[in-house]
């Protein structure tokens, strides 16, 4: 048969006459605990405004390669160029030497703004979805920062004197 002994609480070596209880302090001063904090609340908040941008640049930057295409599409028809040059410069591929110089000047200027239509759309969208990143990335690192300033550890605390000593 087992029997359980009773717990029995150390005692306090710096009064001997308090009992010694384990407790969960801050790691940290009261000041660098509310710095802590003052990081962790906006990082949640970051993270979340640069996920939430992440994923709406991402619906938009479909929706404006969509109207781009359209747009290209029409500034091609307006200028004439060849069927298979335009499907070439929709698809996003590299038109060859031959393929150019066969254009006239009103042909070559459409597709250069048919081109550059393209870029401004895949470079605006690039461009927010690494700013969405870097919000991102900044809050997490914050909030890791003020997690670790918040960190408490176990102590044991004398229930008379209050001294405390580390627990285990």
């Amino acid at each position: 048969m087992h029997t359980q002994s009773p717990t029995v609480s150390p005692t306090c070596r710096i009064c001997d006459s308090g009992a010694l209880r384990l407790r969960k302090k801050f790691r940290m001063s009261l000041p660098v605990v509310l710095i802590g904090i003052m990081f962790l609340i906006p990082s949640v908040f970051g993270v979340l405004l640069g996920t939430v941008s992440v994923v709406s640049t991402v619906v938009i930057g479909v929706q404006a390669t969509r109207n781009a295409e359209t747009e290209v599409r029409q500034i091609l028809r307006n200028a004439q160029v060849p069927a298979h040059v335009a499907d070439k410069v929709v698809a996003m591929e590299q038109l060859s030497r031959e393929e150019r110089n066969a254009l006239n000047g009103r042909q070559r200027d459409a597709v250069m703004r048919a081109e550059s239509r393209y870029m401004g759309t895949a470079l605006g969208s690039a461009m927010t979805g690494g700013f969405s990143l870097a919000i991102i990335i900044g809050s997490f690192t914050g909030g890791l920062l003020g997690w670790l300033l918040i960190m408490r550890k176990k102590v044991l605390q004398c229930t008379h004197c209050d001294a405390t000593v580390e627990a285990g």
